[in-house]
């Protein structure tokens, strides 16, 4: 059974894993018409050891990445 502590949402990383709960409801509006929204209700860190090997644009030299 996985166990879930409260951290700051900074350390989430690119190439970190991670699972997502999510609930997807639709709210009334206007003239009939509904809005579908969805609210985060989990954010769980699964994996984080891919984090330090992921891309990164800042982790190469800029003059190979091509200007815009």
């Amino acid at each position: 059974m996985p166990r879930f502590s409260e951290i700051d949402p900074a350390r989430f990383r690119i190439g970190d894993i991670v699972q997502v709960q999510i609930t997807i409801a639709t709210v009334p509006v206007q003239n009939n018409k509904y809005k579908m929204i969805a609210q985060l209700r989990c954010l769980a860190l699964l994996d984080g050891t891919f984090t330090d090997v992921s891309f990164h644009p800042d982790q190469y030299d800029t003059e190979l990445i091509p200007k815009k």
